[in-house]
């Protein structure tokens, strides 16, 4: 508990000290302020078999190393587009790795304070099934988060963008992606302590690695806590949320759970949750099966 403490103010105080001094109003650093304190994983314990990542691990990089890494984000390095922002591949010539970049796209506080929840969590969040954290850049007005490249991408693209160059996930892929998915799960609500929600769950929160072995992402939204009340602002994916969080504004783990359950029926049915009509209503699950 002491050591994780004390991760956590390391943690801050190498974000505060990377703002150069003369960039940035008062009301940009209270908002990154506000992003550090609403994360609170202060109390998030290390998963008991792997021992904390070493600060050496978890590297700053400046704006024209990442720059630099992506031909100046070249559009032949886009990979694709997050929640927060474009997302690229690149090598940095430092580390001497090819990585996945996600660039904030400056369209307001939530986005900014995402970027800030995600490098926070994954700092401090270790297993085999969570995407691994390599580093972040926070430079004038630059936020970005660096974590491991995995070519096969996510599961979304295997499941409802399948093209002559990707093979259709065979069932015993499908259940290991399932089964792993599950123990990263697992981990977030019963080892860490206080539990974490992810609150963000879906098929395009898994990525997969070169024996598709899944690793989950996307913790801007994750919350401490076995229960967060949310209000009337709901958060997360359309198609995902549970009935009983949109109803009641609490996060829970269960609402966790059922963001899974519709991950299950997709890796079964390889259609598309009622409520995320982004490939259109040929691919959704019929509401009876969902409910």
């Amino acid at each position: 508990m002491v050591l994780c403490s004390c991760l956590w103010m390391i943690l801050k105080r190498k974000v505060m000290q990377l703002k150069p001094k003369q960039n940035g109003t008062p009301n940009q650093r209270s908002r990154c302020n506000q992003a550090l304190s609403s994360a609170n994983p202060a109390r998030v314990s290390p998963y008991p078999e792997t021992p904390l990542p070493p600060w050496n691990r978890i590297k700053k990089f400046t704006y024209q190393e990442i720059a630099t890494a992506t031909n100046n984000f070249s559009p032949e390095f886009l990979i694709g587009q997050g929640g927060v922002g474009p997302v690229y591949k690149g090598r940095l010539e430092r580390i001497g790795q090819i990585v996945t970049i996600k660039k904030l796209d400056p369209c307001g506080r939530q986005r900014e304070s995402e970027c800030l929840v995600e490098i926070i969590m994954l700092a401090v969040l270790c297993h085999e099934n969570i995407v691994k954290l390599v580093g972040y850049c926070i430079e004038g007005s630059h936020l970005m988060v660096v974590y491991a490249y995995m070519p096969p991408r996510s599961l979304e693209d295997h499941i409802h963008y399948i093209t002559s160059e990707k093979e259709t996930l065979d069932w015993s892929t499908r259940m290991q992606i399932a089964l792993g998915a599950a123990k990263g799960l697992e981990y977030l609500h019963n080892v860490t302590k206080p539990p974490v929600i992810h609150s963000n769950l879906t098929t395009g929160h898994i990525l997969l690695d070169h024996d598709f072995k899944p690793k989950i992402t996307g913790f801007g939204l994750a919350k401490s806590g076995p229960i967060v009340d949310i209000g009337t602002s709901v958060v997360g994916t359309n198609g995902y949320w549970a009935p009983e969080y949109v109803n009641s504004g609490k996060l829970t783990l269960k609402s966790d759970i059922y963001s899974f359950g519709v991950v299950m029926l997709e890796l079964i049915t390889g259609r598309e949750p009622i409520g995320n009509s982004s490939l259109g209503p040929q691919h959704m699950l019929v509401e009876r099966v969902m409910l």
